[in-house]
Formats: C-alpha cells, structure tokens, sequence
C-alpha cells in the first residue's frame, strides 16, 4: 500500500508477531488491534475503493479504542 504523506494513520506489518500495527504519526502513539484481521481487510476495502477519508476514521475510531469491527457487527 503506498502512503500519502499527509495521512496521519498508518497501518505497518507487526515484524514481532501476528498481524499489524496501527501508527499514529502525529502522535507516536501505537496500537495492536485485536481484530486485527477484519480490521486490516475492511481498511483495505475502503482504500482500494478510494474512500480514503473513510479508512482514515476507521484507524483513528480503533486507536480511541471505539472497536469499530464490533460496533458495526452489533457486538457492543
């Protein structure tokens, strides 16, 4: 995935284990979302379908701790 240098939340490999980071680049802050997987594909959807404001928020709901995978399955 190619990034835009003004987007603020960056999704990186987890070298030291399964799944992916969430990176927060304004403030350093780093999450490892349990969801990691649902997350990480619906992330991908939204970009590849050029909804970039939209994957954004998505990020940014998961590191405020929203779960935004659960709360749109209804699991809250």
């Amino acid at each position: 995935m190619e990034t835009i240098s003004t987007t603020r939340y960056h999704i990186l490999p987890n070298i030291s284990g399964e799944g992916f980071l969430i990176v927060d680049t304004k403030s350093g802050n780093i999450q490892l979302p349990k969801c990691w997987r649902d997350l990480e594909a619906f992330h991908h959807y939204l970009v590849n379908k050029g909804m970039f404001d939209e994957a954004q928020q998505l990020l940014q709901d998961s590191m405020a701790g929203k779960k935004p995978i659960s709360r749109m399955l209804g699991l809250v």
